[in-house]
């Protein structure tokens, strides 16, 4: 499931770079700069489709994203136990072992018990 939505996420992303990039300028400082008199594509009928696929793959974008982060941090708790089983493989393999920490007193200040 994952590298199924990972695989969508990326099909999704470079889609939404090409159709954000198609999209015609709506002025800003193009005009200012000498840019900006052209039009690829002529009227605006182009740029309400643009517009709308790329609403529809920002939607989709979103959902995978949140999808993938709920995917990822759901399954830390077994990548932390695993983790864990393997440092104590690794542990017992090199024939170290834990010992229980001990008790030490509280010393006062100034240090008389």
């Amino acid at each position: 499931m994952y590298a199924f939505l990972m695989f969508i996420h990326v099909v999704v992303c470079l889609f939404l770079v090409v159709v954000v990039l198609l999209q015609p300028g709506r002025g800003g400082i193009g005009p200012s700069m000498g840019g900006g008199g052209q039009q690829v594509f002529g009227g605006g009928g182009a740029g309400n489709v643009l517009t709308k696929a790329t609403t529809a793959f920002a939607v989709v974008f979103m959902f995978t994203s949140i999808s993938l982060a709920y995917l990822s941090s759901s399954g830390s708790n077994e990548l932390k136990t695993r983790a864990e089983e393997r440092k104590k493989v690794r542990a017992e393999s090199l024939g170290v072992t834990q010992k229980p920490a001990e008790e030490t007193k509280p010393v006062s200040p100034g240090g008389a018990n």
